[in-house]
């Protein structure tokens, strides 16, 4: 069993049980995480006892405890809130439920709201991208060089996914990295003089301010927005 002190003891004083784990009859009592409930006599397949109650369970037994509450069916039990030299506990580790944040909604528009920036839903679908061959100046550079290759073709999207209704104003810019870099002045403007680097840190810090906030599921993240009707932000 172990040394009885009349006092706690350093851990490992109390012989280990056959599975390696030391100090399970003796030294403190130990809170457990389940509330004090019925007991129960059939068959379980991963128990997790009751859901509510008003008082924590503690197994184990402690330095002052005789052979009657050192068993390991023994079990007693305290109101959460107690405290004294007879009470500890050790950790576990295992997989819980997380509840998920309130992620964006597909189809309704959704603010992004540490930066009240609107976004709109767009649906998945098919569209045609690319020009016409009889429109003007169809490929063409400043200069009036063929350039660009327009060749229509069909795009189909099998995701929906957000767009922001407009282009990040100064305000909004601010309120993520907190001055504005740009050259015409004003919180309702659009922000510019930035580039795809500093664009691509807003939208991250952004992304991380949300999941901070609980508002954003790890699997989404905002992004620059490709300069078509295909621009994907999320």
């Amino acid at each position: 069993v172990g040394p009885n002190l009349e006092q706690t003891t350093d851990v490992g004083s109390y012989a280990a049980n056959p599975w390696g784990f030391y100090d399970m009859h003796g030294n403190v009592r130990e809170w457990c995480g389940d509330w004090m409930g019925n007991y129960p006599t059939g068959s379980l397949t991963d128990p997790a006892g009751s859901a509510s109650g008003s008082y924590r369970v503690l197994r184990g037994g402690s330095w002052s405890a005789g052979g009657r509450n050192l068993r390991s069916a023994g079990r007693t039990n305290y109101t959460p809130g107690s405290h004294n030299d007879r009470l500890g506990f050790r950790l576990s580790l295992r997989q819980t439920p997380v509840e998920q944040p309130k992620v964006p909604t597909p189809g309704e528009p959704w603010t992004v709201p540490t930066a009240s920036i609107e976004m709109l839903w767009c649906e998945p679908g098919a569209f045609m991208m690319g020009s016409p061959e009889s429109e003007e100046g169809r490929g063409l550079d400043a200069r009036g060089k063929k350039k660009w290759d327009e060749t229509r073709h069909q795009v189909t999207l099998t995701k929906g996914f957000f767009l922001g209704k407009y282009e990040v104003t100064q305000a909004q810019w601010k309120k993520v990295m907190e001055t504005s870099p740009s050259a015409f002045q004003g919180d309702e403007r659009p922000v510019e003089k930035v580039s795809w680097t500093e664009a691509g840190s807003f939208c991250w810090n952004l992304t991380l301010m949300e999941r901070k906030a609980g508002r954003l599921a790890d699997g989404l993240g905002l992004r620059p927005a490709n300069r078509s009707p295909v621009g994907v932000c999320l």
